[in-house]
């Protein structure tokens, strides 16, 4: 799924799951760090679900490698 910000800004989520007014967002990640960074992007995308109208919005980053779950973002 893409998301088009205003001036044309492209994000790009992994995977974004929506049911009614509920919106899910994982982010598959293929390294071993845990990056502060992967956290801000996931934080990102579920701020601008958010501002989409999405009433309950998660974020999770998922380690494939290791098959690791971390919530990053919930509201």
């Amino acid at each position: 799924a893409e998301m088009i910000l205003p001036g044309g800004h492209i994000r790009r989520p992994d995977r974004v799951m929506i049911m009614d007014r509920r919106a899910l967002v994982v982010d598959y990640k293929f390294g071993e760090k845990d990056d502060p960074g992967y956290h801000r992007q996931v934080a990102q995308y579920c701020e601008l679900l958010q501002q989409m109208g999405y009433v309950q919005v998660e974020g999770f980053l998922w380690y494939a490698l290791s098959g690791k779950v971390l919530q990053v973002f919930r509201q």
